[in-house]
């Protein structure tokens, strides 16, 4: 099996990460290489002319996976948009507010009755909600969104794509770098410093109710799914997920309350609670 390089857009945002780590008083973390490999077996490799990248996404060990097709550079702009002058103020009760958001207005949201609203979750990245390649995966798009209604629903705006477009660079600034993307939700939060290794979650830093938790189902190293963490139970993660099953690992496409153990098929949490580099 060969390897290829980690691709220039995608080094590029890791960058972006690890220098907002640096330039608060941090150094980037061990586990956040300038140049990782990535497997070729998996969707990624090196940048084709037009700058794509195709992500595989999977809400269960089960499914089949989905094909996210994107311009990681498009998305870093619109993310980030223009510099702001001043930045939202950071909403302190942010990880139970989203999980509260997550519980009253989300759960239960499914592709098969609720078309527009997964249109919605990922045309606030300019996505489709099928291609001709087959249906387009939601889970860190959804949680995106979600976090974006509560910056909005704070400031006292309402919910449009362009209102919670222009509260996506708050967000990364805050919390966690919102995309439709699972690895490159994972790589920026590495380079703020903000990742939490299960292994290190198990050993010394228990994870804990508004975490993000990145799934890795066959531990191959590059993500396929993520969720936030609603309660710890002993060994087990109590979550919300987008683009899951709501009943059994067998039918995806829903926003589902999971159990889910806290095994190797969990690959690191992210700490949306962590205000800067340390």
């Amino acid at each position: 099996m060969t390897t290829n390089t980690l691709p220039m857009a995608r080094r590029t945002l890791l960058a972006l990460g690890a220098l907002t780590a640096t330039a608060l008083g941090g150094a980037a973390p061990a586990g956040a290489q300038p140049n990782p490999t990535i497997d070729d077996n998996g969707a990624e490799g090196p940048d084709p002319a037009d700058g794509l990248v195709t992500e595989q996404q999977s809400g269960d060990a089960s499914l089949p996976s989905e094909s996210l097709t994107f311009d990681p550079i498009i998305l870093i702009r619109d993310i980030q948009g223009a510099s702001k002058a001043a930045y939202e103020p950071r909403i302190a009760t942010f990880s139970p507010t989203l999980l509260t958001t997550l519980g009253t207005d989300f759960v239960g949201k499914s592709r098969a009755k609720d078309q527009a609203e997964i249109t919605a979750y990922l045309g606030l990245f300019d996505l489709p909600f099928a291609t001709g390649q087959g249906l387009v995966p939601f889970c860190a798009a959804g949680l995106s969104y979600a976090s974006a209604c509560v910056y909005a629903k704070a400031k006292g705006v309402a919910v449009t794509r362009s209102s919670l477009r222009s509260l996506l660079g708050d967000i990364d600034h805050h919390h966690f770098y919102p995309t439709p993307s699972v690895i490159d939700m994972m790589y920026v939060a590495m380079g703020k410093r903000r990742w939490v290794r299960r292994q290190d979650a198990v050993r010394s830093l228990a994870p804990r109710a508004g975490w993000i938790v990145i799934f890795n189902w066959n531990q191959d190293g590059k993500p396929d799914h993520v969720g936030i963490v609603e309660r710890v139970a002993g060994t087990n993660l109590h979550t919300i997920e987008f683009n899951t099953s709501d009943t059994d690992n067998s039918n995806g496409g829903t926003v589902a309350r999971r159990v889910r153990p806290l095994n190797a098929q969990v690959q690191g949490f992210i700490r949306p609670e962590v205000v800067r580099a340390v």
